[in-house]
């Protein structure tokens, strides 16, 4: 199975996949909802500013279960912070990310 660059992943989603000048504040943004999701189990500790090119199976390592709620998370938190949409979008962003992590709650939180 081939894995995705997580700032890859992400720069595409917010819209900026070929502009670079933000990529140091992208991955700021991206290791703070990381560490998040790493607190309810999903994935392991891993730090984009040391290892940018780091993939989405670096991060899940070997747990096994639906990655995409994870994921959406944190393409649409990074998205929130970084890059805002409009005042009208915002309620239902910021709802979908909500959502996103409960369901990657429900998958990964064993304990």
């Amino acid at each position: 199975m081939s894995s995705t660059i997580i700032l890859d992943d992400v720069k595409n989603f917010i819209g900026t996949i070929y502009d670079d000048s933000f990529d140091t504040q992208l991955c700021i943004t991206i290791n703070g909802y990381l560490h998040e999701l790493n607190q309810i189990n999903a994935g392991k500790t891993l730090d984009l500013m040391s290892a940018p090119e780091s993939t989405w199976d670096d991060f899940f390592d070997l747990q096994v279960g639906n990655r995409s709620e994870a994921i959406k998370f944190v393409c649409y938190r990074t998205k929130l912070d970084f890059d805002p949409p409009l005042p009208a979008t915002i309620n239902a962003m910021t709802s979908a990310a909500n959502e996103a992590y409960w369901r990657a709650r429900l998958e990964f939180d064993n304990t």
